[in-house]
């Protein structure tokens, strides 16, 4: 439902890689075009037996408590790997030393177990399960449990044939058991209420690569996905039976086609998802159902233009069905129409060895945007345009210095309104100095500045997030070091916004009125937290016959 999204389950350092596609660059993950982030582990290799395993600990202010735990055991023909981590914290302070309702803990157990008969064949079985709790200084529930369990299977062979390079089967099964409650985290008195919703989503993947003649790249595939909603209320939630509420169901279709020619590079896909979504009511009664069938698009061209200079033009088109929230809020039901998203991309890059520079722009025109507004609780279909660019930057200046830049800003337009599209970042820019004197340690003194947003929409936005007003802009300072002070060690320290400034972000909420009954300050939106410390230690293991 928004509250714990994916990224609620993500320990950064758990996984191997982190990948950002930016604008029409793939259709194998879903028809996206603004971005698609992709969270990656390795598949671990051994050329003999042996142990690899990574631990780290941090502790910081406001009780902050993060630790984590990697360990691979494995030989050339297979491996076992497990993964364990927690985080939690108490209430944050702001820049003017208030209490802000903010505690949380989540705990997450990963078990991974890899067959590798050859290097050109992976299987892999994962197992992980979590639960966290948190509290929340918008509104009157908290979440007091979130419980997760995921199940998956990855099936992977390379080089079948002599055109047959890859063949990929995906399959998972995750569910969440979710509650919100005015009771387990917070005193009350009064009327206790409690929210137990809970969601299955299955589905998989079907991946392949196939060589064609001149050194064309055919990669296709199929993948469908199955979300079912349920929920029930009541304090004695556990005797009630769970009523279905919403159901998803999407098959899809991708195939997209590249050729890298001296220094051209063309790429182009299409994709075709069928969505079939269904709404019960009492005794799974079928009250609502609809079908529709979202293409999507796009063609890629890249230009080597010399060792250190290339650029790119993009362009894709995609539909995006109504979600679960949007569903839910429509004015009349199932009349929303999908997204209708075109959007063009530009950009230019330099590589060299002491400075690296990247600039892309984007421009997009999205036919039935689906805009919620919290005054009338409804969503509605409008026109929208979009416009943004941002500009990444390293220059090493010096043998011990360098500097890390970027620079986004973004111009959105309700065109049928003839407004402002909300929730709009206003221009945000960050700028950090490196400093390292000898191999084993470092220093970085990291600066952000983000100016006012003047272009709102009070009330208007999205399900999970609506303009509350103008927003006046800030500067933040972090400062970190950190020193390698034996081989596998590392401990690294720092104070986030150095100079305890009291600000919030534009895409954020308002504090709720009930807080101040809990003894927590009442402001207008949810402030960020002030000056903060933190120590950090880490230690990686490798024995022989690791990769």
């Amino acid at each position: 439902g928004r509250m714990d999204p994916p990224t609620a389950y993500v320990f950064p350092q758990s996984f191997d890689r982190i990948r950002v596609l930016k604008g029409p660059q793939s259709l194998e993950q879903g028809a996206t075009l603004a971005g698609t982030v992709l969270f990656e582990r390795d598949r671990p290799e051994f050329t003999a037996p042996g142990v690899k395993a990574e631990a780290s600990a941090l502790y910081g202010s406001f009780g902050r408590d993060d630790q984590m735990l990697d360990a691979t055991v494995g030989a050339p023909q297979g491996y076992l790997r497990g993964q364990f981590t927690h985080s939690d914290s108490d209430d944050y302070r702001d820049g003017h030393g208030d209490k802000v309702r903010s505690f949380y803990r989540r705990e997450n157990g990963t078990a991974q177990l890899g067959w590798t008969p050859s290097e050109h064949t992976w299987l892999e079985l994962t197992a992980e399960r979590s639960n966290a709790r948190a509290a929340y200084a918008d509104r009157t529930m908290d979440g007091p449990m979130f419980d997760r369990e995921s199940f998956g299977l990855k099936l992977r062979q390379e080089q079948i044939s002599r055109h047959w390079q890859r063949s990929e089967l995906t399959l998972w099964d995750n569910d969440i058991d979710h509650i919100m409650d005015n009771f387990s985290l917070r005193p009350n008195s009064g009327m206790k209420m409690l929210s137990n919703p809970d969601r299955r989503n299955t589905g998989g993947r079907w991946a392949n690569d196939i060589a064609l003649p001149a050194d064309w790249l055919l990669t296709a595939g199929l993948d469908a996905n199955r979300d079912q909603h349920r929920a029930r209320s009541g304090v004695d939630y556990a005797s009630q039976p769970r009523q279905r509420t919403l159901r998803f169901e999407q098959q899809g279709g991708f195939a997209e086609l590249g050729r890298q020619q001296g220094a051209h590079s063309y790429k182009g896909g299409y994709r075709q998802d069928r969505v079939e979504t269904t709404r019960y009511g009492a005794g799974d009664q079928t009250l609502y159902s609809d079908t529709l069938t979202l293409d999507s698009g796009f063609g890629r061209y890249e230009y080597q233009w010399s060792p250190a200079w290339s650029s790119y033009l993009a362009w894709g088109q995609a539909k995006r069905a109504p979600d679960y929230w949007e569903r839910s809020k429509d004015s009349v039901p199932f009349t929303l129409n999908p997204e209708r998203s075109r959007q063009w991309d530009a950009g230019l890059a330099l590589r060299s060895r002491e400075l690296d520079l990247t600039l892309s722009l984007f421009s997009a025109d999205i036919q039935d945007y689906l805009l919620y507004n919290n005054k009338s609780n409804k969503v509605r279909n409008i026109d929208a345009q979009t416009r943004g660019g941002e500009l990444e930057g390293r220059w090493q200046f010096a043998e011990q210095w360098r500097l890390d830049g970027g620079l986004a800003v973004v111009y959105g337009e309700n065109q049928s309104d003839h407004l402002p599209l909300a929730q709009m970042p206003p221009l945000d820019g960050k700028l950090a100095l490196g400093w390292q004197p000898a191999e084993a340690w470092n220093l970085t003194l990291l600066g952000r500045a983000v100016a006012a947003q003047e272009r709102v929409d009070v009330g208007s936005g999205t399900v999970a997030g609506q303009d509350q007003g103008e927003t006046p802009g800030f500067f933040t300072m972090n400062l970190s070091a950190a020193w390698q002070f034996q081989p596998g060690w590392q401990l690294s320290a720092g104070v986030d916004n150095l100079f305890d400034t009291f600000y919030y972000e534009h895409l954020s909420k308002s504090v709720h009125a009930s807080q101040a009954g809990l003894g927590y300050e009442q402001v207008g939106r949810i402030p960020e937290p002030g000056r903060a410390y933190w120590l950090s230690v880490s230690y990686r293991f490798a024995s022989a016959g690791v990769l």
